[in-house]
């Protein structure tokens, strides 16, 4: 599957954003999964969805879900 440009930069720009702050605001969390999070890629072009590894320092960027 191929990414259009626009749709790859949005996803890029939050992977760094969650990579500074994995607790953003718009993030909601996923189900009753203790640390697993979602977040909007803006403009409703999808989610992304990952996972906050407290114990070791870690957030894993587990799915793109573009729509």
């Amino acid at each position: 599957m191929s990414l259009a440009v626009d749709l790859f930069s949005a996803i890029v720009a939050l992977t760094v954003a969650i990579a500074e702050n994995p607790w953003l605001e718009d993030s909601t969390g996923r189900d009753s999964a203790g640390d697993w999070r979602r977040l909007p890629i803006p403009h409703g072009r999808g989610l992304v969805e990952y996972v906050i590894d407290t114990n070791n320092h870690v957030v894993r960027l587990t799915r793109i879900i573009p729509l």
